[in-house]
């Protein structure tokens, strides 16, 4: 259906605009500006369930394409929405819309351009699930990140300074991480469309496996530290620990990135039977299996917080090394644990965030 394809592209343009028209609308006016900003989140989620709607009525094999430019695969920037990264538009505009009407009570005016700082967000959430491309899934990354930098140190406080300068280190590492690692890809195939990739990568001759699985390598290793995996979730911590509570829902679904990224490449690049995630996975396996209780230790270890804003990391980061070594590309069940137990627990982490604070809120 055409004007389902043309509206896949929508989650992105959308917040896009209402950023730059609440730039431009300045500081004086933030009610008109929260206002406008809750409006278009409410748009957004509907776009959303629209586009879930579309592709259950289709049934499985429903995807529908967008390429700006109408330019031809693999030269041209590519969106594509399925069952999966629809339904991940959803959970995004809900925690989004639910974050945004608990940061109006009072959050939004502790510091400058939380407003369009938010809806810059939600582009990059959004551009990252709907992109079939490795590069435009850096790009939307760092979109995300630059607006999650700002959204970390609203507020100003020597905590959140602290803790946000880590964060952007950390961040800043694994992007560069992800660059190496596409650029080695892109050497090996000589492309980064998902789907080309899917095509090119059996047809890797012998001799460039190992550039290709040292780059896959240093790909997972940086989607991994953005999740939050364990042992590389030491950093998120403490940035869910000083972030205001609607940030804080917010990152909830920021980690949930780093997971759809790998389930995504994963079961498209190596989808044969029995390699799943090769020696990663049985590794992921095994510590889910024998160590599950030292894990969720160590997830708490990595910056133990205390009071109300260190439950979202507790619950959501710890489980994601469970959740993650549980699929396998051959296994259909597997993709269903996978899935609900990223959904359910985004929500999970987001009701937290601001009903704790909300109580301590009245505490005071």
């Amino acid at each position: 259906m055409n004007w389902v394809n043309q509206l896949i592209v929508a989650p992105i343009l959308l917040p896009l605009l209402t950023a730059g028209l609440m730039l431009m609308l300045g500081e004086k006016r933030r009610p008109l500006k929260a206002k406008i900003n809750l409006l278009s989140s409410l748009l957004g989620v509907g776009v959303a369930a629209l586009l879930l709607y579309w592709t259950q009525q289709g049934g499985p094999g429903s995807i529908g394409v967008y390429l700006p430019g109408n330019w031809q695969v693999p030269f041209g920037i590519v969106l594509v929405v399925d069952q999966l990264s629809a339904l991940m538009l959803v959970l995004t505009g809900i925690i989004g819309v639910s974050a945004l009407m608990f940061a109006m009570a009072r959050w939004d005016r502790a510091g400058t351009s939380f407003h369009a700082l938010f809806q810059i967000q939600l582009m990059g959430l959004y551009g990252a699930f709907l992109t079939a491309d490795l590069f435009n899934l850096f790009v939307f990354f760092e979109v995300l990140l630059a607006a999650s930098y700002g959204l970390m140190l609203h507020g100003s406080g020597r905590a959140r300074v602290s803790s946000g300068l880590h964060y952007i280190a950390i961040n800043l590492l694994a992007s560069s991480l992800f660059l190496i690692g596409a650029a080695m890809i892109y050497g090996v195939t000589g492309t980064l469309n998902f789907a080309d990739l899917a095509l090119k990568i059996p047809l890797v001759p012998e001799a460039d496996r190992g550039l290709l699985h040292a780059g896959t390598a240093i790909l997972a290793t940086a989607f991994l530290a953005k999740a939050g995996m364990w042992p590389l979730n030491f950093w998120l911590a403490p940035a869910y620990s000083s972030a205001s509570a609607p940030v804080a829902a917010m990152f909830a679904i920021m980690t949930k990135v780093g997971v759809y990224t790998v389930l995504r490449l994963w079961t498209l690049l190596f989808s044969e039977p029995g390699r799943c995630l090769g020696t990663v996975r049985r590794r992921l396996a095994g510590v889910r299996r024998h160590d599950h209780h030292r894990l969720r230790g160590a997830g708490d270890a990595g910056g133990t917080t205390t009071g109300a804003h260190g439950q979202p990391e507790h619950s959501g980061v710890g489980r994601h090394p469970a959740v993650v070594g549980g699929f396998c590309p051959a296994e259909p069940d597997g993709r269903r644990a996978v899935l609900s137990g990223e959904f359910h627990p985004g929500l999970e982490c987001a009701v937290p965030a601001g009903g704790a604070d909300r109580a301590l809120t009245l505490g005071q």
